[in-house]
């Protein structure tokens, strides 16, 4: 099973759903309110995204914009998958 989330961290609701007006997510999104899960994962640049598998371990990170779509993130995906 694969899961896809979003995590925002450290902003408010209203600012959130301002800017869910604007570009409309269709992915669950997860709010970190008091950044105890960037805290936790030691998150200092923004955007940032991880694969993590069902036991909560980050099997991929990446830091910086990330175009999941290309060729290469969509082999590490794919040879990440079949490890499960």
């Amino acid at each position: 099973m694969v899961a896809i989330v979003t995590v925002k961290a450290g902003e408010d609701r209203a600012r959130i759903d301002r800017f869910l007006q604007q570009v409309p997510v269709e992915l669950p999104l997860l709010m970190d309110y008091d950044a105890s899960i960037a805290k936790d994962w030691m998150i200092y640049v923004y955007p940032s995204s991880y694969l993590v598998d069902h036991q909560g371990k980050i099997r991929y990170a990446y830091l910086g914009a990330l175009e999941w779509d290309s060729t290469e993130n969509i082999e590490i995906i794919q040879s990440l998958l079949s490890r499960l």
